[in-house]
């Protein structure tokens, strides 16, 4: 069910702009071939835009909870996997065959763990590219300050209500 009663050449338009295999020109020049005023075309993209912005907000919050179920599956799995591991070594055992899966616990490879970073010497450090900090360039490109290299510039966007 859709926020706004669409005619039936605006439905056509939003399925395709819904539809991940129509291409963005598709889509293009099905607006092009459209002929209404530019009041009503605006009106209408205006209903599309916000049922779409209002499909990505849904889909967003929906990948944020499937996120989080994957982690807690990820978790569970550790749990069981840490909890077989102690058992097996508790009993001293370390290859099990349990029917249609195989368990054994091996040593890992070595890995370092830091105690203090700071007074590990500075060549087991890796050199990083210094990053350049946009928000302080704006802020002194806004107050008038020239830089060299760097320029304040104004874009523009349509913007609705």
């Amino acid at each position: 069910m859709s926020l706004y009663k669409l005619t039936e050449d605006w439905q056509k338009v939003y399925s395709m702009l819904s539809d991940e295999e129509v291409s963005d020109q598709a889509v293009f020049d099905t607006l092009e071939s459209i002929k209404y005023d530019i009041e009503e075309k605006a009106e209408n993209y205006g209903k599309m835009m916000v049922m779409l912005q209002g499909e990505a907000k849904a889909a967003r919050v929906e990948a944020e909870r499937l996120l989080g179920y994957a982690r807690r599956l990820e978790g569970r799995e550790t749990t069981l996997k840490t909890s077989l591991q102690n058992t097996m070594e508790t009993m001293g055992v370390r290859n099990l065959d349990a029917g249609t899966y195989r368990f054994w616990v091996q040593n890992n490879p070595p890995s370092v763990h830091v105690l203090n970073e700071s007074v590990i010497p500075e060549e087991y450090f890796v050199p990083q590219e210094p990053k350049l900090d946009k928000k302080a360039l704006l802020e002194v490109l806004k107050s008038g300050q020239m830089v060299a290299g760097a320029e304040l510039v104004r874009g523009k966007s349509l913007r609705m209500r």
